[in-house]
């Protein structure tokens, strides 16, 4: 008898310990950060005004607008193909060609 209630005030501290615990991280989360000192730099502009999301340092970041449909342009070596397992080069095989069925009419 003394081990269950031995065991439930346990587990009853444990519960309110981690219940202790939940709360207070969100609150810890939503504390004010540092702010850098000095004012914010401006957005990068090209030379016709528009935003320039590119990199604005040589070889740091890089942003591409379109999605990629076929990687073979962006490969280091083209000549071999994409690498594929055999159950993804039938899946785009499959893919390629309902999308010829649409296009074509």
């Amino acid at each position: 008898m003394r081990i269950r209630w031995g065991l439930r005030r346990v587990t009853l501290v444990a519960a309110v310990l981690l219940f202790s615990l939940m709360m207070t991280l969100p609150i810890v989360a939503q504390q004010r950060q540092a702010r850098p000192a000095g004012p914010a730099q401006p957005t990068p502009r090209r030379a016709d005004g528009t935003v320039n999301l590119g990199s604005t340092e040589p070889n740091k970041g890089f942003f591409s607008g379109r999605q990629h449909w076929g990687y073979e342009e962006v490969l280091k070596d083209p000549k071999e193909g994409i690498p594929y397992q055999p159950w993804a080069k039938a899946l785009r095989e499959s893919w390629n060609t309902f999308a010829r069925k649409i296009t074509s009419g």
